[in-house]
């Protein structure tokens, strides 16, 4: 079958992947580039948020058992060292190298045979649902355009820091983990919910709650960079994947938990 996806954030690489491997014709359409959107602000760290049974954290739970095998997948059919993209902290915590993942599944997807076209903003459904089997639609808060489905903002701040540290150290609402740049270390982050993405600088009391919480676990650490992230994210929250049409379908916004909830994603065909 034909199957055209439209964003290049995690769950759009992830069921374009699953759709080029099981041997479907592949077309996914970025607006701007490849990661580019909330999931190129993320950490790539794999923790359960929470260790509630709501089907939302289930499926996340699965998500991230699921990242391991895949992990060395990609690294087997992209010849890429495993080491340089994931990691694993032990109690079922992992980390993905969140600069190189993004290309790695582009990699994988176009070596089965999909395209992946970049900078190709998709402003009416129609144009390309022409002679295609599917379309599923990737895109996050560009969502909301496209379907008048209901999107919300949760915003976070996250860091990067000169300095070491051993291990990841995961408390309520802050992750710090060393960074797959030697002697670098990332944090994140603080989260608070907005109706729209957040287009100003970073709020002050933020910001300072974020170094704050840092320093106060490791305060030889130097800054280096700081940055919010607009994640997408729908209320309920599953199923994950819906169709209004028999041959449309619409992916939730995945919110903060995207990257360990991409592998539990499957194709609605």
């Amino acid at each position: 079958m034909n199957i055209n996806l439209i964003g290049g954030g995690i769950a759009g690489l992830m069921l374009a992947y699953k759709a080029a491997s099981a041997g479907h014709q592949v077309t996914l359409y970025e607006a701007n580039h490849i990661a580019s959107g909330a999931s190129g602000k993320a950490l790539g760290v794999l923790v359960p948020v929470t260790g509630l049974n709501r089907p939302i954290d289930i499926l996340q739970r699965q998500g991230i058992a699921a990242w391991p095998a895949l992990a060395q997948q990609l690294a087997a059919e992209t010849n890429t060292p495993l080491a340089s993209f994931w990691r694993d902290w032990g109690n079922g915590n992992q980390q993905l190298n969140i600069t190189t993942i993004f290309d790695i599944l582009a990699q994988a997807i176009r070596a089965k045979g999909g395209t992946i076209v970049e900078n190709h903003p998709i402003t009416n459904l129609a144009e390309i649902r022409q002679n295609t089997d599917h379309t599923i639609l990737t895109a996050g808060y560009g969502t909301k355009a496209l379907t008048g489905t209901p999107v919300t903002i949760s915003a976070g701040i996250a860091a990067r820091f000169t300095g070491h540290i051993e291990n990841l150290i995961a408390q309520d609402n802050l992750f710090l983990c060393p960074d797959f740049t030697e002697n670098e270390v990332l944090a994140g982050s603080v989260n608070w919910s907005l109706k729209e993405p957040h287009t100003g600088p970073i709020p002050e009391d933020k910001r300072d709650e974020l170094l704050r919480r840092v320093y106060a676990i490791a305060p030889h650490l130097q800054l280096k960079e700081i940055w919010l992230g607009n994640r997408p994210a729908q209320t309920p929250r599953t199923p994950l994947i819906t169709s209004p049409e028999p041959t449309l379908h619409i992916v939730t916004a995945l919110s903060k938990i995207g990257m360990g909830l991409a592998p539990a994603l499957e194709l609605p065909f």
